[in-house]
């Protein structure tokens, strides 16, 4: 097979060879319309790491979503997304595809696991996304994770909660926006599950989080950086210096974000 149908969205071919088979959302006249890929029903009883692997091409200016959700029984009701991505991830219909990795490990044991692939075009034709080469495997890899989220953002402190990989521990690390991994940390440490409370943090102000996967015996690559929001302490009022020494806020962009976050004081 080669490309798809209509230009500049879409991969050249398939992952493998590039004229193999793959499955594609044709978008032409088809906008805002879902794609489902339903799975067999899996036995996990014997898998300790099960794990889905696929490879997506999400290339076209409009490109919409795709969604990895999971049923125990029989497809009546499905598990909130396990895997989702909105939009272009690729800049070219050449560019290689990329891999999806979703464990699937708290759905060890169980023997009746059925895997739905939702894909929903956009709103014009630039929305052909394409999946590639799907297996259901019992891994050895230690996952890292792939996404992160906030609540309570409390202007010094910040609970943090990322992707449940099933590792035995998590490493996180908070660090100046724009830094890397390796940076002094304002936050870090290490936990038992997927979640955190990040302390000691500047009110208004945004920084970088890095997380990782401990498994017995191997470490993940660095998930990251995710840039958070610290939040407020309450809404501005008096008067606040940019720039200089001890200021309110290093660079204008930062007191100009504080603004749009916190809002001002009625009183």
């Amino acid at each position: 097979a080669s490309g798809t149908s209509s230009s500049s969205t879409g991969p050249t071919g398939d992952h493998t060879t590039g004229s193999g088979n793959y499955i594609y959302t044709e978008a032409s006249s088809c906008y805002g319309k879902l794609a489902e890929l339903y799975s067999p029903v899996f036995d996990f009883s014997s898998l300790t790491n099960p794990t889905l692997e696929f490879y997506y091409h999400m290339y076209g200016q409009s490109m919409g979503d795709i969604e990895v959700s999971v049923s125990t029984d029989g497809g009546t009701t499905w598990s909130s997304p396990l895997f989702s991505l909105i939009g272009e991830q690729q800049t070219s219909q050449s560019d290689p595809y990329l891999q999806a990795e979703v464990p699937l490990c708290a759905y060890a044991g169980m023997s009746s696991v059925m895997i739905r692939i939702n894909g929903t075009t956009g709103t014009n034709f630039y929305s052909d996304m394409a999946i590639d080469d799907i297996q259901v495997y019992d891994a050895t890899a230690c996952f890292a994770p792939s996404s992160l989220s906030t609540a309570n953002e409390a202007g010094t402190s910040i609970d943090l909660n990322w992707t449940d990989v099933c590792a035995v521990s998590y490493d996180y690390v908070v660090v100046p926006l724009g830094s890397p991994q390796t940076a002094t940390a304002v936050a870090s440490g290490n936990v038992a599950s997927n979640m955190a409370s990040a302390s000691g943090l500047s009110a208004t102000t945004n920084y970088d989080v890095y997380v990782r996967s401990n498994c017995s015996g191997s470490s993940s690559t660095w998930a990251g950086p995710f840039t958070i929001f610290s939040g407020c302490l309450a809404p501005l009022a008096g008067t606040y210096t940019v720039g200089g020494a001890s200021p309110d806020y290093a660079t204008i962009s930062e007191a100009l974000n504080g603004l749009s976050n916190c809002g001002i004081s009625s009183s």
